[in-house]
């Protein structure tokens, strides 16, 4: 079970971090004015079923509204947790 746990955005990529080590990682890419296309989500295959992934899509909608930003929901995770969290819906661009 995580610890301490934090997020970290990158270039190309949001990592929630245990400590110094990479549990799970979203890759981004600009997806046009205002708009980043959430790509791919990859957990640890030994920290799966911990709920890490959604702790960190969740803080990845959160810093992209706080930014003013949209997403394009192309991972499958994310559109899955979209469905889950409709009162997060207003992210995705339309």
């Amino acid at each position: 079970m995580a610890t301490q746990t934090t997020v970290d955005r990158r270039e190309d990529s949001y990592v929630l971090l245990d400590g110094d080590e990479e549990v799970v990682v979203l890759a981004f890419e600009p997806a046009g004015e205002g708009v980043v296309a959430l790509t791919h989500t990859v957990t640890r295959e030994d920290r799966q079923g911990e709920g890490l992934a959604g702790r960190l899509v969740g803080a990845v909608l959160d810093d992209l509204r706080g930014r003013g930003l949209h997403l394009r929901p192309d991972c499958a995770y994310v559109a899955s947790y979209l469905e889950d969290h409709p009162d997060q819906q207003d992210l995705v661009a339309g």
